[in-house]
């Protein structure tokens, strides 16, 4: 993901290039010719970087995207969901290694009363 910030790319098209297949600068030479299209897959990739940034599941994801009126189903939305560990896996590790600082730490202080 500092790739993408370091370089001033577009998060939500660089994940839409990655999921979908598509070279960067093909998703950006659409955002002139056909900008609606643009706007339609770019959006699409917003609930997916925010939710994942905060450690989304795929479930939640895809009751996300019902609410925008997005209907995809569970399969597609699990797609994408794995579609940003692939193309963000620092990222992932860094999570999974949140979790299991907490949980260790909660483990170690499970007695503890002191506030």
């Amino acid at each position: 993901m500092l790739h993408v910030f370091n370089n001033g790319l577009d998060l939500h098209t660089f994940l839409a290039s990655k999921i979908f297949n598509q070279s960067y600068e093909e998703l950006m030479e659409l955002k002139k010719s056909n900008p609606k299209e643009f706007k339609r897959i770019r959006s699409s990739m917003k609930p997916v970087n925010f939710g994942k940034t905060y450690g989304m599941g795929a479930q939640t994801l895809w009751q996300r995207f019902l609410s925008l009126g997005q209907n995809r189903t569970f399969k597609e939305v699990e797609a994408l969901h794995r579609g940003w560990d692939v193309t963000f896996p620092q990222i992932r590790l860094y999570q999974k290694r949140c979790t299991n600082l907490y949980s260790q730490s909660k483990a170690q202080n499970s007695g503890d009363l002191t506030i």
